[in-house]
């Protein structure tokens, strides 16, 4: 697995309660993702005046109604967005952080399992397995016309999974004392929001925004051609 870069989490996934955004100047900025060492800002272009690399900036992330002074520093900055180094945060932020991070951690350890991209005989599709350690698991399996017809996650104790068309499956994972997946009756959203947000975060060349789509609309998606010519 190539390019792989230090974990982090794409906002619009995580749950309402969990929305960070920043003020400073008096104004606030909507983040686009989250990670332990920084934040990066969707900045509109005519605000982003001085927040070149290496400004010094002092402000306030916003989550779930609590503030937190920050101390931060730009590291890079294009048209609508700013990327910036955490300087200063206190304790407790650091702490909402590592445990926002949580899935995104497990995404990025991710590696395909050999003889990936093989076709399964029973069902005719293409099975791509990656594996993140011996409780995470993401696969997805792909049809002839390069149609994503499943994705499955297996994230420690939890177990999601969607199928082409078919509504968002969430279930307990079997330890060593059980013999069989705990399917729920109805979705769990802990479940299915951690698992959005794990899509979000995996390392190319994982397909992860056209898995993430998938997960969240069922709906027909295609992958990339390059795809089926990866083996692992």
């Amino acid at each position: 697995m190539k390019n792989r870069r230090r974990p982090r989490a794409l906002s619009l996934t995580l749950p309402d309660t969990l929305q960070p955004y920043f003020v400073f100047g008096g104004e606030r900025y909507l983040m686009r993702n989250v990670s332990e060492q920084g934040i990066g800002l969707w900045v509109p272009q005519e605000k982003a005046f001085g927040l070149t690399p290496k400004t010094k900036v002092n402000g306030d992330i916003v989550i779930n109604n609590q503030i937190h002074p920050v101390t931060l520093e730009v590291v890079h900055s294009t048209k609508g967005y700013v990327g910036l180094k955490i300087l200063k945060a206190d304790r407790e932020l650091t702490q909402i952080f590592e445990s926002i991070l949580e899935p995104s951690q497990y995404a990025a350890r991710l590696v395909a399992e050999p003889g990936n991209g093989v076709e399964d005989p029973d069902t005719g599709l293409l099975t791509f397995t990656y594996r993140g350690g011996p409780q995470v698991k993401l696969s997805f399996w792909v049809g002839p016309g390069r149609e994503i017809k499943a994705v499955e996650i297996h994230l420690l104790d939890r177990w999601v999974r969607r199928n082409q068309f078919a509504p968002i499956q969430t279930g307990i994972l079997p330890d060593s004392n059980e013999l069989v997946l705990v399917v729920h009756d109805q979705p769990n959203p802990e479940f299915t929001q951690a698992a959005t947000q794990f899509l979000g975060s995996v390392p190319p060349p994982i397909p992860s925004a056209l898995l993430w789509h998938f997960m969240e609309s069922g709906e027909i998606v295609h992958v990339h051609e390059s795809l089926l010519k990866q083996t692992a």
